[in-house]
């Protein structure tokens, strides 16, 4: 009889060899593109984008083929960045009293506290704005969840938070929480905040900036006395589209309300200046596409409105002002992906931050162009200058299912999406993102390592697996990682 240790073994060679085989299926364009990972920026954007950057491989981030594609979710790290990451660790450990204690040495501060201010001081010269107004989180949920779980209890009697049908998951849970809706909470006088949906999916698949603006506009003229915070996406998760923050935002001061921008999927993807942008609170996270470890995001307050704010751990701490003590310290725990903020932002500057990002820019753009001539669909938004303004490094092009000509589009869209994962290690998000009845849609995420063949060959796969179905949508399976 085989000991424990000994099916754990073979669970794990029985894992490798599933793998392996897998990985000699996969499509042999995946392959070559592995073989040929390091390539120019310049080479690759010649006569599109006009930038003329250093060289970059994919192994500078360590990413191993098949790719599973990961920018918009969970990120990629630069080796570079995971070394000094790795560093902030040992020099943690090797002394942890030194690393943490304060007033060790008499002068009122420590390793770690010090690290934390340089990366506060990093950011927000790169976000345009004032170190203290920032503090550093794990990710923008936390930072969301600060922000929301605070104003809930300071916000006047009556009036509640304005939101957008496009919110993110984390968000509409947090709001379901506060308006005494979420799961088998019991009742509670502090948990009953007024919320106004404004819906913005009926605009699409043609959204533009101007429609978006003009129902933010109607909705609060018809609820102003109902509305203390507004909650805008900066950049929304699916579809992924950029929406007109700084109008949104003057339209709810207006009226008297403070904003909260959602912005996860903002910095490194789109420039930032928080000083100009004038929302009251800004999260962002560093790990989706700044480039730095899983781990690391950012809470940014306006001075005045700082003192709402509280952390879900109540503790004190260094630093300069009551706020950024407050979120210093929570607890002991290991800074060290917060702290290498700063060095994603280094990385980034050595080699050109406008650069990446028409880099990444570019490539979605012709990537959805692409996709859109393979597939005999349309982008979202579909006019030029609308996706100029709204597109990012993320492009929604319409799967070619479900209208006139075409076979039936799959009832479960992530079906679909594990039948091409299957195919070639490919995770794309697949569904009704512009409303019920228009058809399926998918996101693509372009990052430094990607190239418009990325993008081409996950459309052959989606057309391979559409064919699978026999034309009417059955398509098997259980969905992978996410994108």
């Amino acid at each position: 009889q085989a000991t424990s240790q000994q099916l754990k073994q073979r669970n794990v060679e029985n894992h490798e060899e599933a793998s392996a085989s897998q990985y000699r299926r996969a499509d042999l364009a995946t392959v070559d593109r592995g073989a040929r990972a390091c390539r120019l920026w310049s080479q690759c954007a010649e006569g599109v984008l006009g930038c003329d950057v250093a060289s970059t491989c994919l192994s500078d981030f360590g990413l191993k083929f098949p790719l599973w594609r990961v920018e918009g979710s969970y990120g990629a790290c630069p080796i570079e960045v995971q070394e000094a990451r790795r560093g902030y660790q040992q020099l943690m450990d090797a002394n942890p009293e030194a690393f943490f204690r304060v007033n060790m040495t008499g002068d009122g501060s420590s390793g770690w506290a010090d690290l934390i201010d340089r990366t506060r001081t990093t950011l927000a010269r790169y976000l345009h704005t004032n170190e203290d107004n920032i503090v550093l989180v794990e990710n923008a949920s936390e930072g969301l969840n600060a922000v929301l779980r605070s104003m809930a209890k300071y916000l006047t009697s009556g009036r509640g938070i304005l939101y957008l049908d496009t919110a993110y998951v984390e968000v509409r849970a947090i709001l379901s929480y506060l308006s005494g809706k979420w799961g088998n909470e019991p009742p509670s006088p502090w948990l009953q905040t007024p919320l106004v949906q404004v819906n913005i999916t009926p605009l699409m698949p043609d959204i533009t900036r101007r429609a978006v603006i003009s129902q933010v506009e109607a909705a609060v003229r018809s609820h102003e006395q109902q509305i203390g915070l507004c909650a805008f996406s900066h950049i929304t998760s699916t579809p992924g589209l950029v929406l007109p923050i700084e109008e949104l935002t003057a339209i709810c001061h207006k009226a008297g309300a403070l904003v909260l921008i959602d912005g996860a999927h903002a910095p490194g993807n789109i420039p930032l200046n928080l000083t100009a942008l004038k929302a009251d609170f800004y999260v962002g996270n560093g790990h989706k596409w700044l480039f730095s470890p899983k781990g690391s995001a950012f809470l940014h307050v306006k001075q005045p409105v700082q003192k709402f704010i509280y952390p879900a751990v109540i503790d004190d701490g260094p630093g300069p002002t009551p706020f950024t003590r407050a979120f210093v310290w929570q607890g002991t725990n290991d800074p060290s992906a917060m702290i290498a903020l700063h060095d994603a932002v280094q990385w980034r500057a050595k080699r050109g931050d406008a650069q990446i990002m028409r880099y990444m820019s570019g490539v979605a753009e012709r990537g959805g162009l692409s996709l859109a001539a393979m597939w005999g669909t349309s982008l979202m938004p579909p006019d030029v200058e609308e996706r100029q303004q709204m597109q990012a490094s993320m492009a929604n092009v319409r799967v070619p299912c479900g209208c006139a000509g075409e076979m039936r589009c799959p009832a479960d869209p992530s079906a679909l999406s594990a039948q091409i994962v299957r195919e070639v290690k490919t995770w794309v998000p697949i569904g009704e993102y512009a409303g019920p009845g228009r058809g399926l849609w998918v996101r693509i995420s372009a990052s430094v390592y990607n190239e418009v063949g990325d993008f081409e060959l996950f459309g052959r796969a989606l057309l391979k697996a559409l064919g699978h179905s026999g034309g009417r949508g059955e398509v098997g399976g259980e969905v992978g990682v996410v994108v």
